[in-house]
């Protein structure tokens, strides 16, 4: 790791810059249906539903392991199934068919969001059938759904399926069959009705077709129901005490902020001790431009690790070290920002004191702890959110990891889910847990929604440990270096005693996109 020198470019942007690149700062959402869903698009890859999530590539969870399901009555995790049909043990292959007309009245009426069928077992019946998947080898063998209309008959094909397998973490969408049996083991198959829209008071009737390709242990009750997605409420972002300050004018100037810096001049690294790293101030570039006069770049070089890393220590700053404690950055990343190899850390808060809790280094309780922010690979193609970049937190819980800290994507709400060249609002709140107890909180927004929140960690045993530093740690891995050169850019950092939430002009665009149902 090299130390680079501070570079500036044009300065002086100005009141007028800063307001029309806050506009910016919010582009259009997604649409719940084309991200709130559970396939990978054709390819059913890995990082589509398994066991756990229903987005594994995004960490989007299950309500219920195994997957979220609602009946007839719109009941969650009902008993009451769209269609059944009772599937007798055997060697041969046989013709299954269930009659889902009323489901599939329903998705095309809007009543019910298509988000599949979910196969599985009815309690207390039989055993394992196994049903050729739309990735057998023979195409007459594969799921297809009969409609019959008023004038005519139509074949549609799945466009995707899988089985969630209790007995592993992997997805296993690219298998030849489809696997459904007692104790939690549902099959999901979905069907895309977007040509058939206008069509619902000609359907008469709608039939799955399947083959069983294995069953065994008796005789099995096959039940059909809708699949559900937790698609959260888009809320109004939370303010906080920027919203006092345009674009953080004179924000230092709060009683509860401690530091604060627009990286608009070289000397915000005073109070960092070795502010170190692959970095330097700019103004703006292509696809970019600062949200006052400067912004930070940071580099993650091809073949390296660091992009640069530096900390500011908390008790020559206030005179002590505090047990809670928020951060509120602008972050962006670049155009050339490719994270598809491995994850990495951003910023976040330690009390690591040289000793523990960071680097394959455990947390006993004793020696020390870390929180710092991270980011997963980047979304692959077919996956209802490509193309974006989650992030989250990297954690050295007490007695929780072996030698490294669990990463906990900011899954909850909408989630964080990063697009490249886009400003987005971070905050991140600690709160230390009281020494030998499980209460310790960490928490996260996105610009101004919240996207995480947990509130039982242990992170020390003894009150000697607090709240060290704030860590600016920019990093790639793990182990593997970055495969190309990647950009992130930084703006607008304050650390205070209290919650922050985005500056004014930028919520106001922000609310503007409150109260839809995702």
């Amino acid at each position: 790791m090299r130390l680079m020198s501070v570079r500036q470019c044009t300065k002086n942007v100005g009141v007028v810059a800063l307001l029309l690149v806050t506009t910016l700062l919010v582009t259009t959402t997604a649409q719940a249906g084309d991200r709130w869903d559970w396939s990978e698009g054709s390819a059913d890859g890995a990082g589509g539903a398994t066991r756990e999530f229903y987005n594994a590539a995004a960490s989007l969870r299950w309500r219920h392991a195994n997957g979220d399901w609602r009946d007839r009555n719109g009941d969650a995790q009902g008993k009451l199934p769209y269609a059944e049909t009772a599937v007798a043990s055997g060697k041969a292959e046989l013709a299954v068919a269930l009659d889902v007309t009323a489901l599939v009245k329903a998705w095309l009426a809007g009543s019910v969001s298509n988000r599949g069928m979910l196969l599985q077992v009815g309690n207390g019946n039989g055993g394992t059938i196994r049903f050729a998947s739309r990735e057998n080898p023979q195409a007459t063998l594969q799921p297809r759904l009969q409609l019959q209309f008023s004038d005519g008959q139509q074949t549609l094909a799945a466009s995707a399926d899988t089985h969630l397998d209790p007995s592993t973490y992997k997805a296993k969408g690219k298998t030849a069959t489809l696997t459904i049996s007692t104790g939690g083991h549902p099959a999901l198959l979905q069907f895309d009705l977007a040509a058939l829209q206008g069509r619902q008071n000609r359907l008469q009737k709608a039939e799955l077709q399947l083959t069983a390709v294995e069953r065994s242990g008796g005789t099995s009750k096959v039940q059909v129901f809708a699949v559900d997605i937790p698609v959260p409420m888009t809320l109004a972002p939370r303010l906080g005490l920027a919203s006092q300050f345009v674009g953080d004018a004179d924000i230092k100037r709060h009683p509860d902020v401690i530091y604060a810096t627009g990286f608009d001049d070289s000397d915000f690294t005073d109070q960092w001790p070795e502010f170190r790293g692959h970095y330097w101030l700019t103004a703006r570039g292509e696809q970019f431009a600062a949200l006052r006069s400067n912004a930070l770049q940071v580099r993650l070089e091809k073949g390296d690790n660091y992009g640069a890393t530096g900390s500011l220590m908390f008790k020559p700053l206030i005179g002590a070290e505090p047990e809670q404690m928020y951060v509120r950055y602008y972050l962006r990343l670049g155009a050339n920002w490719r994270p598809r190899s491995q994850g990495g850390k951003l910023p976040g808060f330690a009390g690591t004191y040289g000793k523990g809790g960071w680097g394959g280094r455990p947390n006993d309780g004793r020696n020390g702890w870390s929180a710092r922010g991270a980011f997963l690979q980047q979304i692959g193609e077919g996956n209802p959110l490509a193309g974006r970049t989650p992030i989250g937190s990297y954690v050295y819980e007490t007695g929780k990891s072996a030698d490294f800290g669990a990463v906990w994507a900011w899954s909850e709400g909408e989630g964080a889910y990063l697009e490249n060249n886009r400003w987005y609002c971070v905050e991140q709140f600690i709160k230390l847990n009281t020494p030998g107890q499980d209460n310790g909180e960490l928490q996260a927004w996105l610009d101004g929604r919240e996207v995480f929140h947990r509130s039982n960690l242990r992170l020390r045993l003894v009150p000697e440990l607090k709240i060290e530093k704030f860590w600016f740690d920019i990093y790639h891995g793990g182990t593997m270096t970055s495969p190309t050169d990647q950009d992130l850019y930084f703006d607008n950092l304050v650390v205070a005693r209290s919650y922050i939430g985005p500056m004014a002009e930028s919520a106001a665009r922000l609310s503007g996109h409150a109260g839809a149902a995702r």
